[in-house]
């Protein structure tokens, strides 16, 4: 049996991954109608700074030690996202991302 990561292919991939000490998350697409500004930027790089049962917040590496919770990204319903290997998208909302694991995770 292989230990090589293939991507996520369920919901409840996606929210374990996003519950993984040291996961990643690179922005691929802003939601629709938005535009890239100084808060969002797509290739933006986020950490998970903390994960419940119901999203997880996302700040940048550099702002893990501030006392902001950062932006909350709910993992909502199973039928309101695409998953395809590494990559998720909202398809109501229109924003996807790469969801990157730690080495060995």
């Amino acid at each position: 049996m292989s230990n090589v990561y293939t991507g996520m292919k369920t919901h409840a991939d996606f929210k374990r991954a996003l519950q993984t000490k040291g996961v990643r998350v690179i922005t691929l697409s802003l939601a629709k109608g938005f535009t890239n500004s100084h808060r969002l930027w797509i290739g933006m790089e986020r950490v998970v700074k903390k994960a419940d049962t119901t999203g997880a917040y996302l700040v940048k590496p550099e702002d893990m030690d501030k006392p902001e919770r950062g932006s909350f990204l709910e993992y909502g319903k199973a039928s309101e996202w695409a998953i395809e290997g590494d990559t998720v998208t909202n398809l109501e909302v229109g924003y996807s991302y790469r969801i990157v694991l730690p080495e060995g995770a």
